[in-house]
């Protein structure tokens, strides 16, 4: 399981079209760097599954903030509890 300081050191070394992947509930997701945003020095970033996505609005101690927009504009936003997310080690 990881931590909020474990997160942000894995996030630091995130560049754009990088990612790292990890394991929610069982099923395997990417965390992916998307964006950058030269005038704030900022990234943006997105966790996906196959071809669906949620972007990140804000990351706390204890949530990864998601939200994504269906065709109809609706929005949908899950909290993505950090402690229960395991990082897939890369071989």
């Amino acid at each position: 399981m990881m931590n909020k300081s474990e997160l942000d050191k894995i996030l630091k070394n995130l560049y754009e079209g990088s990612s790292f992947q990890f394991k929610y509930n069982g099923l395997t997701y990417e965390f992916y760097c998307w964006n950058y945003d030269i005038k704030v020095s900022e990234y943006s970033y997105t966790v996906r599954s196959s071809f669906q996505g949620m972007n990140v609005s804000k990351i706390t101690d204890k949530y990864i903030h998601l939200y994504t927009f269906d065709m109809m504009n609706q929005r949908t936003s899950f909290k993505l509890p950090i402690y229960e997310i395991k990082k897939i080690d890369e071989k």
